[in-house]
């Protein structure tokens, strides 16, 4: 009977460690992350792929609205995540290895001068729910902050002159305004408000903790081998 339960207990930790199988989250803002005929597609699931067949790991893609990344990665209901680091995002995860850096500006329409932090208090601002740029803006209770849906309402929202500023990733606005038919030709000259660096993040609920080697390990690859950022600007470029 002992060794009955022996060999059951070696076949368990066996199928548990050969399913080499994560699921990532892929926050739902273009190019980042988008669903076109039922497949995830984008600059993560790109990343992804590349991270699957360098590491070995099967990698199954789960698109979210960002605002759900960390509510996800606290219930373990996906393993990682790449996106910015917060506080919020720490307490729920580990972080493993910077993928890469995006500028972080507020940027108004022509005539709009923001030239220092402290401008930013003069406006209306429009910034998606659920992203956090710096600890200092973030707790910062004098500005006013709407948050919208996405990028692409915020941006409709400077449009319309409902607000004076958007805050966003510089690529991700610029992006986005020449998706929506906008040229950058409207906007005033942006002030960087910080630099945000994308971690690879690991849910600390996740029950494969024992891939995480193998994922900073592959991940180290991409990025030395400067595949992100070919990545990256590959979909920039579209």
């Amino acid at each position: 009977m002992k060794k009955l339960i022996t060999l059951l207990l070696f076949m368990l930790t066996v199928s548990v460690y050969s399913e080499d199988k994560l699921t990532i989250g892929v926050f739902k803002i273009l190019p980042y992350g988008s669903l076109e005929k039922g497949e995830v597609v984008g600059i993560i699931p790109d990343i992804a792929k590349r991270l699957e067949e360098t590491s070995g790991i099967k990698i199954k893609k789960k698109l979210l609205p960002y605002k759900r990344m960390i509510q996800s990665l606290e219930s373990g209901s996906i393993d990682f995540a790449i996106f910015f680091l917060s506080n919020r995002s720490q307490e729920v995860s580990n972080k493993l290895i910077p993928l890469y850096d995006l500028n972080t500006i507020a940027v108004g329409l022509k005539g709009t001068k923001i030239s220092k932090y402290q401008d930013l208090y003069k406006h209306q601002l429009a910034t998606p729910r659920g992203v956090r740029y710096s600890p200092r803006f973030t707790n910062d209770e004098k500005m006013k902050v709407n948050y919208v849906l996405d990028y692409n309402y915020a941006i409709q929202m400077l449009i319309n002159k409902r607000v004076g500023a958007v805050i966003a990733p510089e690529k991700i606005l610029m992006f986005q305004m020449q998706k929506l038919g906008h040229k950058k030709s409207v906007l005033d000259k942006p002030f960087i408000l910080t630099t945000n660096t994308a971690w690879v993040q690991f849910s600390k609920k996740s029950k494969k903790k024992h891939l995480i080697d193998k994922l900073i390990k592959a991940s180290k690859t991409l990025k030395d081998n400067k595949e992100v950022i070919k990545i990256i600007d590959k979909h920039y470029s579209l």
